[in-house]
């Protein structure tokens, strides 16, 4: 077992595991620390660096997503110097971002969005042309890119990298004219292609098959089991129900798990969603005839009190 050792963290005192990193002891506390590049299913990059923190001892500001926990750590998250220090390199972030928030399809769970928001950057100190890259870029598997919402973090690079193993993306360019994309001709063929919808912490990858069909704030959420296969992969289940519609699921997300299936799901089980609302029944039937749900109900208490030999089959989708 890895030894535990004491930090302190915004003057409260915290155990962490010796030499994990100090990013994941923050998130594992709940503690609010702004990052882009890092996932802890991709590991550290440290290229945002949004997850500064002032470390005791240190002569400057520490990236946490780089900096192993050590006993007696003093860190603080907190305080005017530090926030002003991520509050400039968010700034930079917003040079060439464009204004697409009213239409783009990540706003309500865009990172950028709500470090901005807690920043409260509404005045404009940079007066500069910005930067202009492709946009509605289909780059095959459901997946559009917009390459002027990117931030250069690089999950989507590191996923096809790291994950499958098949080294679909890379950064083009340089400087600040460096974009994300496919190879020249290429398309992305990766059965476990729209992961990186997921990964992406802004607008710059979005999927093709949930594009402008809902805004984020109206579904609602459960966790279920995707029962495209017997992997059992945990999900998100997104729906709404509308006025005068029936409820309606628009997507399945992958819910953490790292004993089945860690923190992705495949592109074929993410779009069986669709089969959820294909055919469902709209009442209760008994013999073919409709009926209200309590006599439906009555009628299956009397079937299983008189007959002997039953056989009951339940659907994975059943939708009452």
């Amino acid at each position: 077992m890895s030894e535990m050792v004491k930090i302190s963290i915004n003057d409260k005192e915290f155990e962490a595991q010796k030499g994990s990193l100090l990013i994941d002891a923050l998130l594992e506390e709940n503690i609010h620390i702004p990052h882009f590049c890092y996932h802890q299913a991709l590991g550290k990059d440290g290229n945002c660096r949004m997850c500064m923190v002032e470390i005791e001892g240190q002569k400057r500001p520490q990236i946490a997503c780089d900096t192993p926990v050590k006993a007696g750590m003093v860190v603080r998250t907190k305080g005017e110097k530090i926030e002003k220090v991520r509050k400039d390199i968010l700034e930079l972030q917003l040079v060439n971002h464009p204004l697409d928030c009213p239409t783009c399809d990540q706003a309500g769970e865009c990172k950028l969005q709500d470090y901005y928001m807690d920043s409260g950057f509404y005045v404009n100190r940079v007066n500069v042309q910005k930067n202009h890259a492709l946009k509605r870029v289909d780059l095959g598997r459901n997946v559009m890119l917009d390459q002027e919402r990117c931030v250069l973090c690089t999950r989507c690079v590191r996923f096809f990298k790291n994950i499958t193993k098949t080294n679909e993306l890379g950064v083009h360019s340089r400087a600040d004219h460096s974009v994300i994309g496919t190879f020249p001709g290429m398309e992305l063929q990766s059965e476990y292609a729209m992961n990186v919808v997921d990964l992406c912490p802004v607008g710059a990858l979005t999927s093709k098959d949930f594009r402008f069909k809902q805004r984020v704030w109206f579904m609602e959420s459960f966790e279920a089991i995707c029962n495209g296969c017997s992997k059992g992969c945990n999900i998100h289940v997104d729906h709404r129900k509308e006025k005068y519609e029936d409820d309606t699921i628009f997507r399945f997300r992958p819910k953490i798990n790292k004993a089945v299936n860690g923190h992705f799901i495949c592109d074929e089980g993410r779009l069986s969603y669709k089969k959820e609302n294909e055919n469902r029944f709209r009442s209760m039937q008994c013999h073919q005839e409709n009926e209200t749900l309590n006599n439906a109900k009555a009628s299956v208490i009397k079937t299983l009190k008189e007959e002997k030999n039953i056989l009951i089959l339940v659907s994975p989708m059943l939708s009452i």
